[in-house]
């Protein structure tokens, strides 16, 4: 999902999440001397069934336009939405942060 093009964009996303679960696929690139090298990462986000005044309440009190998914788990959908994740908190943020960082150390003990 991408970020939504407007208020009943973002309404659309929110209620097919509703109750369901999805995944959250970021892929980082690193070059480094002259090598390129990525690495992925997939967390599992469940929501639990969003009632439609949960839904307009976020919409109205928050800003799900500038979001991918219409939400972030940051934000109160996230507290009161979210019921479980498997895998990285900060890859559904926005970049898997630890990932990230012991790429960088292994490229830097190389």
């Amino acid at each position: 999902m991408g970020k939504p093009k407007d208020e009943t964009d973002a309404k659309k996303m929110l209620q097919k999440l509703s109750g369901k679960s999805h995944e959250v696929i970021t892929a980082v690139g690193f070059l480094f001397d002259g090598q390129f090298d990525i690495i992925t990462e997939i967390t599992e986000v469940h929501f639990k069934a969003l009632s439609e005044i949960e839904i307009d309440q976020y919409i109205s009190q928050h800003n799900p336009l500038d979001k991918a998914g219409a939400y972030g788990i940051q934000d109160w959908i996230g507290e009161i939405g979210i019921i479980k994740i498997n895998g990285s908190y900060t890859n559904v943020v926005g970049l898997p942060l630890a990932q990230v960082f012991q790429k960088i150390k292994s490229i830097i003990q190389n």
